[in-house]
């Protein structure tokens, strides 16, 4: 009933089917819900991060800082350490890919024009080291999206990202929970979810 950029506006918009009442047809009930945003950020590791030159020596330098405690504290303390290291060590590195994309569109456009212009060696030079980094950046925007999509036809080069942000969207939109209806009758989401864990443990611990 609604198309892409109503999902990506109004992401969490259900359609209920209501019974039917002096008619052969049911009424459909369209809900816009106001979900506040947690924005809890997990950390992934990125396999492109290793053909950075930096990587290892990155790694390295945190891995072998000293920690103190029994080896699977020091484990678990060396780990932590290593996700928040290159977390911001990819920030520093990459800043934000989708939008160096645009920026080296942007420059490539330029260069191209630039050339047509005045066709020296050193426009063409310029371009073909604009398009190069243009290049790096678009397989990197592609590495990030294709594990996110988990699509295992992708095809190696296609870079339209709009179709898979569209794809991811929908994907959370199929995961999303809009309504639990526990026996008692109650459609509180939160408090279900509570109820019935909290019975599973207190079951476990009474065993």
């Amino acid at each position: 009933m609604v198309n892409d950029k109503w999902l990506e506006t109004m992401p969490h918009t259900s359609i209920t089917h209501l019974p039917s009442v002096g008619s052969d047809h049911c009424p459909l009930l369209m809900e816009v819900q106001e979900i506040p945003q947690t924005n809890i950020r997990y950390f992934k590791f990125l396999h492109w991060w290793t053909e950075n030159q930096t990587f290892l020596d990155t790694v390295r330098s945190c891995w072998n800082r000293d920690t103190t405690g029994n080896p699977m504290w020091t484990f678990h303390v060396k780990m932590k350490r290593l996700a928040a290291t290159l977390s911001n060590w990819s920030k520093n590195q990459y800043s934000d890919i989708h939008v160096m994309v645009k920026e080296y569109e942007g420059k490539v456009s330029l260069a191209e024009e630039d050339m047509l212009n005045h066709n020296t060696d050193e426009n063409r030079t310029k371009l073909h080291v604009v398009n190069a980094e243009y290049i790096r950046y678009l397989k990197l925007e592609e590495s990030i999206l294709k594990p996110k999509t988990q699509l295992q036809w992708f095809k190696e080069g296609d870079t339209n990202s709009k179709y898979f942000h569209a794809l991811m969207r929908g994907r959370r939109r199929r995961l999303f929970i809009h309504k639990i209806t526990n026996e008692q009758g109650d459609d509180n989401i939160a408090n279900a979810a509570c109820a019935h864990f909290k019975a599973i443990f207190t079951a476990e611990a009474q065993r």
